[in-house]
Formats: structure tokens, sequence, C-alpha cells
């Protein structure tokens, strides 16, 4: 934008020049009427004109020295004469003026016209020798008076006004149209380069934008998985292996005792109904025999089966809920607050019920059988008053199992390794 003005400027001086000059050239000299000066002129110019960008200037110059020389001699006081001079010296002037302000190109518009002017110059010399030769002084000064004379060099001086003044309309036209592409090329580039840093602009706040966009998703997804893993590492303390709580025997409250068939029950365990401190729903506690005899052995055995109610996840088998490992106080909890003894549960069934209950019982113990093995576990079950009771949904739950041969009831089940030697026997009720 700087440039553009900068032209602007230079264009209103050349408007300037073109409508100043001739005057301010004609003014230097007004008033001037020493003919001596203007031959000194013409003689500096002559001598000048030996010299780039206007050698052809030096003929012309050298006639109009010879020229003014003879005008000087023929009379100083004459008025006509002065003007005359005048003439002839302002028109050398304007052109020596254009040429060394302008250079080279200025100078090619006036070689023809500097040129035609010696050669008029030349045969006005060569008239004025011939009437100085017949000695009749007063014959030059009419005769360079005269209309013809004064009117040529008007004339001429009048064309080289007007090549200068064509010249320099040619010039400023030229500076105009220069400046204009100068202006359009600018403006162009100017436009070119917000239009690119407007896309560069608005790339990079994209970008930036996507860019936050992502560190606050990525932020956010962290502070996420941050929570999750404090929270699950809150969790975690006080559980036994990550999976099940492990309980203190401070958070453990005994309630009623839970009876199983006398026939078949065992003195390895006792099952109670009860409530732990972490949680607001009953629970089965399972209590482990004390003893301290062979206490290693008792825990080893207690692992075991800690581990074995851990992987077992099937809905017929009860699930375990925490654990207990203190040397005095060894406990299983498992989930659900109602088990129903299965004697208790059948008594009360019709003859039609039974059979649907007896059929539904079959398939369920089937089914835990078949995932046992699955688990290379060949169980067997053990008596229905203890193995097997019914939630308060009245669904079977399994809740324990031994590895040997056992009655269980209507049914007497047998695991083998080989799922072609699988073998149900129909049994009669066991009273």
């Amino acid at each position: 934008m700087i440039l553009i003005s900068c032209l602007d400027q230079l264009c209103r001086q050349q408007t300037h020049l073109l409508t100043t000059t001739t005057t301010t050239t004609t003014t230097r000299m007004s008033g001037d009427s020493n003919i001596g000066a203007w031959i000194q002129f013409a003689k500096l110019t002559s001598a000048a004109g030996e010299m780039a960008p206007f050698p052809y200037i030096k003929g012309v110059a050298g006639c109009i020295a010879t020229i003014l020389e003879i005008i000087e001699l023929a009379g100083k006081n004459n008025k006509d004469l002065q003007d005359l001079a005048e003439s002839i010296g302002t028109t050398i002037r304007i052109i020596k003026e254009t040429v060394e302000a302008h250079g080279d190109t200025s100078a090619a518009h006036f070689r023809d016209l500097c040129l035609e002017f010696q050669k008029y110059l030349e045969n006005l010399i060569a008239e004025l020798s011939t009437i100085r030769c017949k000695l009749k002084s007063k014959r030059i000064t009419q005769f360079l008076t005269t209309k013809k004379v004064s009117a040529a060099i008007d004339g001429y001086k009048q064309r080289v006004s007007n090549v200068k003044a064509d010249y320099l309309v040619l010039v400023t036209t030229d500076t105009r149209l220069a400046m204009s592409g100068m202006r359009d090329a600018l403006i162009k580039t100017t436009q070119a380069t917000e239009t690119a840093q407007l896309r560069m602009t608005s790339t990079v706040q994209a970008q930036a934008d996507c860019i936050r966009g992502e560190i606050r998703s990525l932020s956010n997804i962290q502070r996420g998985h941050t929570a999750q893993i404090c929270e699950k590492l809150q969790d975690m303390r006080g559980y036994y292996r990550g999976q099940i709580r492990e309980l203190r025997m401070g958070d453990i409250y005994l309630g009623k005792h839970m009876y199983p068939s006398v026939r078949y029950s065992t003195r390895e365990y006792q099952d109670c109904y009860g409530t732990v401190e972490c949680s607001n729903t009953a629970k089965i506690i399972r209590v482990y025999q004390h003893s301290t005899h062979d206490e290693g052995a008792i825990l080893k055995r207690f692992d075991e089966v800690v581990e074995a109610f851990i992987n077992l996840k099937h809905s017929s088998i009860i699930q375990i809920f925490g654990i207990c490992r203190s040397p005095k106080f060894l406990a299983i909890v498992f989930h659900g607050g109602t088990r129903i003894p299965f004697y208790d549960y059948a008594r009360d069934l019709t003859a039609k019920k039974i059979l649907s209950f007896c059929t539904q019982l079959f398939y369920d113990l089937e089914s835990v059988a078949e995932y046992l093995y699955r688990q290379s576990m060949f169980a067997y079950f053990g008596d229905l008053g203890g193995a097997i009771c019914l939630n308060e949904h009245g669904q079977v739950v399994v809740t324990n199992w031994i590895f040997n041969f056992e009655i269980i009831g209507f049914f007497m089940m047998q695991m083998t390794k080989d799922p072609l030697q699988r073998r149900i026997y129909a049994m009669h009720m066991i009273p």
C-alpha cells in the first residue's frame, strides 16, 4: 500500500511537470536579454552534445551559437533581434533540459526535429554569410527581423515545445498505466496474501479446535479411566484375589442355625442365617468347625473349597459373596437369605405337583452335573436334605457336592469320565 501511494505521488508530479515546465523554463531566462549569455549556453550545449544521451544536439547547438554571434554583431539594442535570440536560446534550452531530465527515452523524440532545425539554421547561416560578404550589416538586421525568419524560428520553438509536451503526456500516461498495472498487481497480491492468511488462519484454527477437542476428549477419558482405576483399587481393598470380599470376624453377625437332615449331616461345617457389615441383605453363612489340631490342613481344605466356589458360575449353584479367613473363625458367606430344605418343600406338594417338580429337579440336576463335568469336577450330589435346597423363588440351589456315590432322594446320579457311560437311576422316595 505504501508503494501505491508513492506511485500516485509520482503521477501527480509528472502531470504538474507537463503543465509547468515550459513556463518555468521561459521564466528562468525571462528578462535576460544578454545575447552573450545565450551564446555561452549554446556553446556549452554543443560541447556537452559530444556525450550521451544526446550527441546529435551538438550540430544544432553549434549553429545556434553562430547565429547568435551574428545577431550580437548586428545590433544588441534591437528588440526584435533580442526576441529572436531569446526564442532560439529557449528552443535549445527546452531540448537540453528535457533530455537531461529524462535521459535516452526523451532524446529519441527530439532527434528528427533537431536534425531538421539544424538544417534550417545551416541554410540561414549560409544566407547570412552571403549578406555579410557584401558588407551590408543593415541588411542582416532586416533579414533576421523579417517575419519569415522569426516565424520559422518560433515555429521550431513551438514544435520543440509540442514534442516536449507530447513526450511528457506519454511519460505521464505510461506512468499511470504502469502505476495502474502495479496497483492491480499489488491489489491481487495483497488479496491473495490476505486470502492465504485467512485460509491458513482458518486451517490452523480448525486444527487447533480439533486438537483441543481431542485433548479434552482424551482428558475426559483419562479422568474416567483414573476414576475407574481408583474405584477398583478402593473396591479391591478388602477383596480376596480381587473377586470376593474378604471379611473380618467382627463384620459377620450369625443368626439362626440351619439344620440339615440328621442322616446326612456333616460335622465339617454348620450353615446359619446371618448378615454382614457391608451389605443390607440377609446372607447364608457357612462356619467351619475350628480345631487346634491340624490347623494347617483345615485352612488348606477351606481354601480349596473357596477356590471351587469362586470358579463355579451356574444359576443352580449357590454363589459366594465373601469369606473370613480368621484362624479362629473360618466362614463362607453366600448370596441369598432364604433356603428351604428339600423335604419341607416336597412335603406340602400334591401328587401331581410332585411329579412335575421331580421332572424339573431331574433336568436341573442334570444341568449342574454336566456343568461340573465340563469343569473336570467329577462330583456326586449328597442327600437332598443338605446339598439341595430351594430359594425364595422356588428354584433349585445346589449348596454342596461330595466325591463319592450318594443317594440324593429321588435319584442317584453318577458322572463318569466317559459321557457315554453316564447312568441315571430312578430311586424310590426316601422317607
